[in-house]
């Protein structure tokens, strides 16, 4: 949003030509569908867990997901200069698609968050044992084996949120 609302003040001001502006907002248009979609998922998210609705079980292509989430933080990954490598594939899943991605957006924004500038991020999807796994990885510091054990540890993590 801040990008469109410096672009449009760019032009309303006329501190950029028209034409170079109009190939300016074909760029943000991309971003603001995305943004869009994210919006929309997001709401529909929350309602759902304020309603307390059960999963609504679909069967989409991961990587379609996974690229929708990449285009949100497209301006952070060029910021850190971070290569991020996403292996195609045409993988199904079976799973609440809205969940899903809340999740991966979450897992994104923590490896650019925490990858070092420069650094790569890899994203593949993989079928394992009949089961299907979404693999992302970053060369940031990562988290100490104590605190990942605070995190798995149901009654550590809940004793850790009461402080």
């Amino acid at each position: 949003m801040t990008t469109l609302k410096g672009f449009t003040d760019l032009i309303v001001n006329e501190e950029l030509e028209f034409e170079k502006g109009k190939n300016y907002l074909k760029l943000v248009s991309g971003r603001v569908d995305n943004l869009l979609i994210f919006l929309n998922d997001l709401m529909n998210w929350s309602k759902r867990q304020i309603d307390q609705l059960p999963p609504q079980l679909v069967k989409f292509n991961a990587v379609e997901v996974l690229k929708q989430v990449l285009a949100l933080y497209d301006k952070q990954v060029k910021d850190k200069k971070l290569e991020v490598k996403l292996k195609d594939s045409d993988i199904e899943i079976f799973s609440d698609k809205e969940r899903y991605s809340f999740v991966i957006r979450n897992i994104i924004h923590n490896a650019i968050k925490f990858s070092n500038t420069g650094g790569v991020i890899s994203i593949e999807i993989k079928e394992l044992d009949k089961e299907k796994h979404t693999i992302i990885s970053d060369n940031g510091a990562g988290l100490s084996k104590e605190n990942i054990d605070k995190v798995l540890n149901k009654e550590g993590f809940l004793q850790q949120m009461e402080l």
